[in-house]
């Protein structure tokens, strides 16, 4: 039984409302909790360590009947958070039929920050898996280029990456070998039982050494470049210190992505051109735009530097995406359990299913399905299979 079976358990005596109850309080909550960020003060992204419990209530009642939905925030010692705050993002991500995101992102985002580790001055350690390719076989055993087709399955190779991070964001990144090839979904999973069950370790063939990456480590200020690197992100935000300009009010957060969202595509890219507010922008610019604005979410919802209250309203802003859908509860390749989030395909450099950790929003996985189904999810990259505070660069925990 694991923790959400055991929050499950212990909530099963409480009598669920009807729909339009429910419905109503998830309203009720994701406004409340929206509505908690302070806005009076020009608050930044990047500092204000300062923690705070915060309760939001939610109450509906059927027939005399109160449910009273209390999201406990962060603790102030960073321990793992309260069980109804766990119990309450259960219940809006995993409990029932696929849906809108909001209202489980924003639960989720009650409970972010909850595991800082760079919080307490420490080295931050992090090992993650990462696809390094993924092959596709054919009805007739031979390997092609396509994802599609009859009884096509696919086979992943991934490996082990490991990052040190220390508060002054100099660190280190270390490549492990490739692991052994696996079916990355049900679907190939499925379409390989079909073909007879093959050996995969013969179709995926050896790998060879030379191909290997090296260790690589970074002085003070260094590392933002990968970690901020994709799309060019680091470019368009401030040296030293990039989350310093970047407002917790969601709309002002959401008006900021967009802009450096533009910066990224017209000014660095290259694309267009066209002005900042997008009013000239072509239709397929203002798709990249858009793009780019998606992928910059779960890039800084990875940032290590990202505060607690900066990492919430991020997850808000997932969950007004237009066709961000809930898609209930999947475990990633890791065996980890999850609520699954479907983002438009063009968001999150295409990998459109990302998984968040119910316990404390981590973004725990990401892949493809090309259906928006669970089904035919092909996990690319699996993070946070442990992350650990340790006292040096270089030491591993244990």
């Amino acid at each position: 039984m694991d923790e959400l079976d055991r929050l499950r358990e212990a909530h099963a005596a409480v009598r669920d409302p009807d729909a339009a109850t429910v419905d109503a309080g998830r309203e009720r909550l994701r406004a409340a909790i929206v509505a908690e960020t302070p806005v009076a003060a020009p608050a930044r992204g990047g500092g204000g360590r300062r923690r705070r419990g915060v309760r939001v209530a939610a109450a509906a009642g059927v027939a005399g009947l109160a449910v009273l939905v209390a999201v406990a925030l962060w603790p102030s010692d960073g321990s793992t958070p309260a069980g109804p705050a766990a119990a309450s993002a259960a219940r809006l991500c995993v409990s029932s039929a696929p849906g809108p995101a909001g209202p489980c992102l924003d639960a989720l985002g009650a409970l972010a920050g909850a595991d800082d580790v760079l919080g307490s001055g420490k080295v931050f350690y992090r090992r993650d898996l990462w696809s390094q390719s993924i092959m596709y076989i054919g009805r007739d055993g031979r390997p092609q280029t396509s994802p599609h087709g009859p009884g096509v399955f696919g086979i992943v190779r991934a490996g082990h990456q490991e990052l040190w991070v220390a508060p002054d964001r100099s660190g280190r990144m270390e490549f492990g070998a490739p692991e052994r090839p696996y079916l990355p979904s049900l679907a190939d999973t499925r379409a390989w039982r079909a073909a007879g069950r093959p050996d995969i370790d013969r179709l995926a063939g050896a790998t060879d050494r030379r191909d290997d990456l090296p260790p690589r480590a970074f002085e003070a200020g260094e590392l933002d470049a990968v970690l901020l690197g994709n799309g060019s992100l680091n470019e368009a935000l401030p040296k030293g210190d990039p989350l310093r300009e970047l407002p917790i009010e969601p709309e002002a957060l959401a008006r900021e992505l967009r802009r450096i969202g533009w910066y990224q595509r017209v000014r660095i890219s290259g694309e267009g051109p066209c002005a900042p507010d997008l009013h000239d922008c072509s239709a397929a610019t203002r798709r990249t735009i858009e793009g780019r604005y998606g992928s910059n979410i779960t890039t800084l919802l990875r940032y290590p530097f990202t505060s607690p209250r900066l990492r919430r309203t991020l997850l808000h802003l997932l969950g007004t995406i237009p066709g961000a859908r809930r898609l209930g509860a999947v475990r990633d390749p890791a065996g980890r359990r999850g609520a699954a989030i479907l983002v438009p395909g063009e968001f999150n450099d295409g990998r459109n299913i990302v998984l968040f950790e119910l316990a404390t929003g981590r973004l725990l996985a990401d892949g493809r399905a090309d259906d928006g189904s669970a089904a035919t999810l092909r996990w690319q990259n699996v993070y946070d299979l442990e992350v650990r505070a340790v006292k040096r660069i270089g030491q591993r925990p244990g």
